[in-house]
């Protein structure tokens, strides 16, 4: 059986893709009444849910404002700092220090020298397949939602395994990485500034994008830039970064801002109750008495 450790031949994709924007949603659309303001700075659905955190609404139209120091102790991801806002129809997002995956590669057991040496010895051009070598078993990764990667083909081709053969003596420090992100709607407009991003410890240029932006990681992970969702009541959400780990079994999501118009509850109508009508005076003779 042949072993393999993190990186494959789709995480060139993810290395060589770019990732960044700055753009604007289409036409907005009316906000069902009652619907609130929200966001929240991180989030992650599967096999280890985290409920939005620091989470805000405004739910009468006044702006709320949270803020976050550091996430809680998990092996999902890690946040230097967050802040997060939502008022009447607006709704912002902005984290510094952002990971996915933090300390992945230190579960991973010592390079052999045996695998250094193969590792050197690859060619630079010219063969389109070689054998895979003999590679350490791997333990289980901390992040929910990796696949086990312990088997690849006989033969990949020489590209993949000069990137894995990199992994592998210069390993990352997480999957991906991003020193600042904002998020912000308005209406049913959102806009993504976006800082410095990792994958897989290299460094990714950011250009304008636009909305829906995925960069595939093939089967470690896609990360979808700048999602941008118009709900049926109404509401308008912009996420920042939405990262899914093996094809959707754990999804996390960096930056969430949904925008709604506060509509004031409107008072029941009073309706007018029937009154019984006066009774009319009857006049009568009475007999005197005594």
């Amino acid at each position: 059986m042949r072993r393999n450790l993190i990186a494959t031949a789709a995480t060139v994709a993810v290395v060589t893709a770019t990732a960044g924007f700055a753009v604007l949603a289409g036409s907005s659309g009316s906000t069902a009444a009652g619907t609130p303001s929200s966001a929240y700075a991180f989030a992650a659905e599967g096999a280890l849910p985290f409920a939005g955190q620091p989470y805000v609404e405004s739910s009468d139209g006044k702006t709320q404002t949270a803020n976050l120091v550091e996430l809680p102790d998990n092996p999902l991801a890690a946040l230097g700092a967050g802040t997060v806002s939502a008022g009447d129809n607006k709704a912002s997002v902005e984290m510094l220090n952002l990971s996915v995956g933090g300390g992945v590669f230190d579960q991973l057991p010592e390079v052999p020298e045996d695998l250094k040496k193969q590792c050197d010895a690859l060619p630079d051009t010219g063969i389109g397949d070689l054998p895979v070598p003999e590679l350490p078993a791997i333990p289980a990764l901390p992040v929910p939602g990796l696949p086990d990667l312990n088997d690849l083909p006989d033969e990949l081709p020489a590209d993949d395994l000069r990137e894995l053969c990199r992994l592998l003596l210069t390993p990352p420090s997480s999957l991906v990485g991003l020193d600042l992100l904002k998020v912000s709607c308005n209406g049913a407009t959102g806009t993504v500034e976006m800082g410095a991003l990792t994958v897989l410890g290299v460094k990714v240029p950011a250009p304008a994008m636009t909305p829906n932006t995925t960069i595939p990681g093939g089967p470690l992970f896609t990360i979808t830039l700048n999602k941008q969702t118009k709900n049926a009541d109404g509401s308008f959400t912009v996420k920042g970064m939405e990262i899914s780990l093996g094809g959707g079994a754990q999804v996390i999501t960096f930056g969430n801002a949904t925008c709604a118009k506060f509509t004031k509850p409107t008072k029941p109508t009073p309706t007018n109750t029937p009154t019984a009508p006066s009774p009319t005076p009857v006049p009568t003779n009475l007999p005197v008495t005594g």
